[in-house]
């Protein structure tokens, strides 16, 4: 007679990963709330991963099973956002629907996102920057101040119009 798994026991795979999550969840004094049954992932997120070996492997992000439990599906092209920006955090109170562009925007104005000399292609610093802007007002034109520190003279206008560096010149220019 074939061994039968503890997990063919008649429930649906979700209802197996619902059972693995409940039985994790810590509340931190945070606020935040982890999985102790789920597996870190190398990006932050943690995921409870369930093998029924006839149907394979399931894994479903702790974030996601959260909202769905607590507050409702989530709809096709709906991403589930953290206000707390704590990526292992499963609390459902810490979590909103949002699409992929709610999100980034929520990142940027969080000051999360790789901008300016924090993104890996930054050739200047903001220091340079103010300077280009204070060069500019002072009447130096877009090719000598590209020269001085060798950008082009496209990419200083780009700069000194908010095209480029958007955040520190709507700071700076009070948009």
């Amino acid at each position: 007679m074939p061994k039968i798994s503890k997990f063919d026991d008649g429930r649906s795979i979700s209802e197996h990963i619902l059972e693995r999550f409940l039985l994790g969840i810590r509340k931190l004094e945070s606020g935040c709330w982890v999985c102790d049954t789920a597996y870190p992932l190398s990006n932050g997120y943690c995921e409870i991963k369930f093998d029924r070996k006839s149907k394979g492997l399931f894994r479903k992000r702790v974030h996601i099973i959260s909202h769905e439990h607590f507050v409702g599906p989530v709809p096709d092209g709906i991403k589930v956002c953290h206000k707390c920006d704590n990526r292992p955090c499963c609390n459902h109170n810490h979590l909103f629907l949002g699409t992929q562009a709610e999100n980034l925007k929520d990142m940027a104005a969080k000051d999360r996102s790789a901008f300016g000399e924090r993104s890996g292609q930054a050739k200047l610093t903001m220091k340079d920057v103010l300077s280009i802007y204070s060069l500019y007002a002072g009447g130096m034109i877009q090719r000598e101040i590209g020269e001085m520190y060798g950008i082009t003279q496209t990419a200083v206008g780009l700069i000194v119009n908010g095209k480029r560096w958007r955040r520190l010149y709507e700071k700076q220019h009070g948009k």
